[in-house]
């Protein structure tokens, strides 16, 4: 049986062997203008993210199209994009993916044939977009993989006890190697915490950097990331709370280097091979922990759905609270009633909350 990842159909072309006409008009784009008196490329501003998933979703347009047999690469972007040939094509998408996926792909397929073939009548694609957007339905219940923080608290503590534990080392000889097990245990630990408190999305997480982005005081460490690099445009500061700080001094200090192997690097997230760990491999370490915990993976992005319904659990009041929690820009994402002076009582009331639930449960 052929896994999804290996189907030919379900790849995506890579840029590099997108038409030639395309390729061009993409790399204009992506172009800031050279002087202030010319326009930017259309996309020239996009982050990264926005930037290949709107790739990917053309080369899957193009990958769809090649084995149909039927991508001339002389045809223009626009008319290429038949009503024939996207009907086929959504056909078949639904027939592969979720429906909230497929939303996706034709919503990014349409900013893509935006900038593309931007003089192209595009109204038959943007009225599919709207009618598959209103559609989508997740398949999954995302309460039902949800764990409270004070379980994920629970499994922080148990990586922790297993990453001071050298009793093994001592038996078997194998301290080199048993080292940096317990480095990377620590480190997924102190990773968990920081997501249980201040549940950041995936890739502000992977990025931050000491002394840029993570700033220690006296007595706290500071997360301060800047608007350029966060999902809502807007500058985002939060103190860790003052329980964490031993753990994350101790990561620090004691086990990034083991990680780092004498390499110089700023990025708080070391791999076990001595580089930044990026956001696809913390995704993975965070899923590999709760799946192993609770016999269910928890994406970071969960711990986000976790913090907002863990607030409503305690006092359906402190929901409204969850968009300063969550840093969400969308008055109508919760916080549409509630002011700027109210995001540090957010943050200490989830936290006290979640501390206090943590000890009535006998913990640690």
């Amino acid at each position: 049986m052929t896994r999804p990842r290996d189907d030919p159909a379900r790849r995506c072309l890579p840029v590099d062997n997108w038409p030639a006409r395309e390729r061009r008009a993409w790399d204009r784009a992506l172009t800031p203008a050279p002087d202030v008196l010319s326009a930017d490329g259309a996309a020239a501003h996009w982050r990264s993210t926005t930037r290949r998933s709107i790739e990917n979703a053309y080369g899957r347009w193009l990958n769809f199209l090649d084995l149909q047999d039927d991508l001339d690469p002389d045809e223009d972007a626009g008319e290429r994009a038949t009503e024939d040939r996207l009907r086929v094509y959504i056909a078949e998408l639904s027939g592969q993916v979720a429906s909230t996926t497929v939303a996706g792909r034709i919503r990014d397929l349409s900013v893509a044939l935006s900038v593309l073939a931007p003089d192209h009548d595009l109204t038959s694609l943007l009225r599919a977009r709207q009618r598959l957007k209103v559609r989508a339905r997740p398949e999954r219940d995302k309460r039902a993989l949800l764990v409270g923080p004070a379980e994920l608290l629970a499994l922080a503590g148990d990586l922790i006890r297993r990453a001071e534990d050298t009793a093994e080392e001592r038996a078997d000889g194998r301290a080199d190697r048993r080292l940096g097990w317990r480095a990377c245990d620590f480190r997924d630990a102190v990773i968990l915490l920081v997501l249980v408190f201040r549940p950041l999305r995936r890739g502000n997480l992977s990025d931050l950097v000491l002394g840029h982005t993570v700033l220690e005081g006296p007595d706290v460490f500071r997360i301060a990331l800047d608007a350029t690099v966060t999902k809502n445009r807007r500058a985002y500061a939060a103190d860790l709370p003052a329980f964490l700080t031993p753990f994350i001094r101790r990561y620090i200090d004691a086990y990034r280097p083991i990680l780092l192997r004498h390499r110089k690097c700023d990025h708080l997230w070391i791999s076990a091979h001595g580089l930044p760990l990026d956001d696809a491999s913390l995704y993975g370490k965070i899923v590999q922990h709760t799946r192993a915990a609770f016999g269910k993976p928890l994406s970071p992005h969960l711990f986000r759905d976790a913090a907002a319904t863990f607030l409503g659990e305690e006092n359906p009041e402190l929901v409204r609270l969850a968009t300063t929690l969550l840093h969400h820009a969308d008055g109508r994402t919760i916080e549409a009633h509630y002011n700027h002076a109210r995001a540090n009582h957010a943050v200490r009331e989830y936290q006290d909350s979640v501390l206090a639930r943590r000890h009535g449960d006998g913990g640690n």
